[in-house]
């Protein structure tokens, strides 16, 4: 088996889906866009190719370079930018994948804004705003604030901020103007939503095949950039809470024709109301896989590569967690006493902890400590 990674990262669900594959036999090709940088990421028999990511440069390289029969390949992706070219691009080779126009229509923001109203699931429109023309102040001074404004496309949260006044948000979409203007593939479009700010906890929840397999708190560092401080399987919610999230989410997903392969959406609960933030159609990252693997006792990762290969994949929908999972993550505003200056790991029959340098920038990350408990 050929397995084709289009668009990976360096941390959690990029390294544990490559390892996995290696670990079955197959060969491995991971392409990159340059500014990914994944360079020493993988094992030594990975194959990294950084080339410009379109559907067209994607299924050229694949034609010249890799000789295999097209039952034995595999085409997915494990970064946000990239979820359309990778199903695109399967479905050109007529392999397993994701639907390609849902996935093209679900990466927009907009077009899930449309969908979540669509189903009675929001209850006011996003503001739409455009980088590539001049920023209308005398709208953005009209709007009702604590605002969020964050692309319609994008990737694991770049760009997104909370402004709480007409200042500090025009301040934000300046720095999205400029970046659009030096690296326009990261805001696809420059399109950018303006959505009124929901307090509350923030969850992840992950479908596959349609079907709910778990749920997380997503604990967040104080500040307007939303980075992530952890995620934790103590999800404290009551079954009625559940039953919602899972009805609504299933619901969404069916709506939007993402019934193959896993779905990651980002939803805020208060109380009794779910909002949904954002509906991802590809495999989530960080260590979210790990804790539906290890807390909820389903692995996305292996699921996934059954999939690619067509193969069928027993789901158990289950309404709580079966284990204890939680990561931590120190960012680079923590004490500088809180250091981890190497990998390792203390295990014993109930509990497993792992903890390791773990540099990322763009998330002020600079290291993790993940652990388990029977």
């Amino acid at each position: 088996m050929q397995l084709v990674i289009i668009g990976a990262r360096n941390t959690g669900t990029s390294l544990y889906l490559v390892s996995l594959a290696i670990r079955y036999g197959y060969s491995v090709t991971v392409l990159t866009a340059e500014h990914d940088n994944l360079n020493g990421a993988f094992e030594n028999a990975v194959q990294v190719i950084s080339l410009n990511i379109s559907t067209e440069n994607v299924i050229n390289w694949i034609k010249n370079n890799l000789v295999v029969f097209t039952s034995a390949l595999l085409i997915t992706t494990t970064h946000d930018l990239y979820a359309t070219v990778a199903a695109q691009v399967a479905d050109w080779f007529g392999v397993p994948g994701p639907d390609k126009k849902a996935v093209a229509y679900c990466v927009s923001k907009i077009n899930q804004s449309e969908t979540l109203s669509r189903l009675g699931f929001q209850q006011a429109s996003p503001t739409r705003v455009s980088l590539s023309e001049q920023l209308p102040a005398s709208l953005i001074a009209t709007l009702s604030y604590p605002v969020v404004i964050k692309p319609v496309e994008g990737s694991a949260s770049q760009g997104i901020s909370l402004c709480r006044t007409t200042k500090e948000a025009l301040v934000h979409l300046e720095h999205l103007s400029a970046k659009y203007r030096a690296q326009p593939e990261i805001i696809p479009g420059g399109a950018v939503l303006i959505e009124h700010f929901v307090a509350g906890q923030e969850y992840c929840v992950e479908l596959f095949d349609g079907v709910f397999i778990g749920t997380m708190k997503k604990n967040k560092r104080a500040g307007s950039r939303f980075i992530e401080r952890g995620y934790s399987s103590d999800i404290d919610l009551t079954e009625s809470q559940i039953d919602r999230l899972i009805l609504m989410t299933e619901k969404i997903t069916a709506s939007l024709n993402l019934m193959w392969g896993p779905i990651h959406i980002d939803c805020i609960i208060n109380e009794e109301q779910i909002y949904i933030i954002e509906i991802n159609p590809r495999i989530a990252g960080s260590f979210i896989t790990a804790i539906i693997r290890d807390a909820w006792m389903f692995d996305i990762a292996d699921a996934l590569l059954k999939r690619l290969s067509g193969k069928h994949v027993e789901i158990f929908r289950r309404r709580e967690p079966k284990k204890f999972a939680q990561v931590m993550f120190f960012l680079g505003c923590d004490p500088e006493s809180w250091q981890v200056p190497v990998a390792s790991q203390l295990t014993d029959s109930k509990i497993k902890v792992i903890y390791a340098p773990q540099f990322i920038p763009e998330r002020e990350r600079r290291a993790y400590v993940y652990l388990v408990v029977e």
